[in-house]
């Protein structure tokens, strides 16, 4: 079951990845990462401490190793 952090974590993730990626300097990057933030915290009344429990938020299907199955993406 999800929990409304997994959702904003993986929303983040996602955005950084479509968007962040084709920035090309660290003020616009900045000015993503603090966007996203604030639309998580604000709607989903979360706190930056609760979103990012590490430096980087990571997914991928392979987090069980590549032989898993069903490769489950988080």
């Amino acid at each position: 079951m999800f929990e409304r952090v997994h959702i904003a974590r993986m929303w983040i993730h996602e955005n950084k990845r479509v968007f962040g990626d084709r920035l090309i300097d660290n003020i616009d990057r900045d000015w993503l990462d603090s966007l996203l933030l604030k639309e998580s915290c604000e709607s989903l009344g979360l706190t930056k401490e609760g979103i990012y429990n590490s430096d980087r938020l990571i997914y991928g299907d392979f987090m069980d190793g590549i032989d898993a199955d069903p490769r489950i993406y988080r």
